[in-house]
């Protein structure tokens, strides 16, 4: 399955997998949502995703920064991947 993209009362859905071969859509849907309109909160669910490898959390990582740089928050929820959040949560420590 690819990589599906849905919004809802704000939130973006993820659903299927963040990998490899998707991240280059993604990161350019994202990267233009970020730079480009004047919504100043990102929020991405992950409840729906399937899957993500490497290089799909440094997409996400990616996405962390693009925001900051742009003075825009950037959050990421749902019930998945406790991996991520404890990935996240390192990369934050000084």
């Amino acid at each position: 399955m690819s990589l599906q993209i849905s919004k809802s009362n704000g939130v973006f859905h993820l659903i299927g997998k963040l990998n490899t071969s998707t991240i280059r859509p993604f990161n350019i849907h994202f990267e233009h949502i970020i730079e480009q309109s004047d919504i100043a909160t990102v929020q991405v669910n992950i409840d729906y995703l399937e899957q993500i490898d490497s290089d799909g959390f440094d997409a996400l990582k990616t996405l962390k920064a693009v925001a900051l740089r742009n003075q825009k928050r950037f959050y990421i929820n749902g019930d998945g991947f406790s991996e991520l959040y404890d990935a996240f949560k390192q990369t934050n420590v000084a």
